[in-house]
């Protein structure tokens, strides 16, 4: 599984120049981290496990693996920033508004524009994991009832 982290970062990094983002901060240190290395915190409402590789999540910019259980599915929501991702393992199902369903496995790229309404899923059979990068802090906006989003932590 070692290797398909690695082959899915390098995949990222030969893309993530035609998605429009914000780049890391410039390093000249070579830099590897092991699938035994990640940190792993499980978010206890919505059970989406994320692995922070660079930043921070929760006030900029940052780089992480995101594990969703199988089986789960997000409703209707979107982010402030666009989302850049490749599949590691299982398959996650995108359907965003007006433009259809994309699925996601293993060594597939994507890229979620910011403020597009969409859904997420993982289909049944193994939790899906994808390495993701995102040029600002994270968060999520439900179009519920109401429209109010929901408590997040």
């Amino acid at each position: 599984m070692s290797r398909t982290v690695a082959l899915a970062a390098l995949a990222l990094a030969g893309v993530a120049a035609a998605a429009p983002s914000k780049p890391m901060p410039p390093t000249q240190a070579v830099k590897s981290l092991s699938q035994a290395g990640l940190k792993w915190e499980t978010d206890p409402e919505s059970k989406v496990s994320i692995a922070v590789v660079t930043g921070n999540p929760k006030t900029g910019a940052y780089e992480a693996f995101l594990k969703f259980p199988s089986g789960m599915s997000i409703p209707l929501h979107w982010h402030s920033f666009s989302n850049t991702g490749v599949g590691v393992s299982g398959k996650l199902v995108i359907d965003a508004q007006g433009q259809g369903k994309i699925e996601m496995g293993p060594g597939d790229w994507g890229f979620i524009p910011a403020r597009v309404k969409h859904t997420t899923a993982c289909t049944v059979g193994a939790d899906c994991v994808i390495y993701a990068r995102q040029p600002g802090k994270d968060d999520i906006h439900f179009d519920g009832p109401g429209g109010k989003d929901p408590p997040r932590k």
